[in-house]
């Protein structure tokens, strides 16, 4: 669960509170949407760059690889 920024904590005025609220659930059915879309590949190349904190480069040697065929793996028709 993230934290709120300070300008939405619970003592900032309501509208910007209201405001931010609106703006997260936007970004979050765009995340739902946009990942719905991605193959079970593209979920876990995500999963390793921001839950593991791997490179790609680390990616590329990991799975043997080329770079690029790590890069474009990442690259979307959204």
């Amino acid at each position: 669960r993230m934290t709120p920024h300070p300008s939405v904590a619970p003592g900032a005025p309501a509208a910007d509170r209201r405001l931010a609220r609106d703006r997260a659930e936007s970004l979050a059915d765009s995340i739902r949407r946009g990942s719905a879309m991605l193959d079970s590949g593209q979920k876990a190349l995500l999963a390793m760059i921001f839950d593991q904190g791997i490179t790609l480069e680390q990616i590329a040697q990991l799975t043997g690889q080329h770079l690029s065929t790590v890069s474009q793996m990442l690259e979307w028709d959204l």
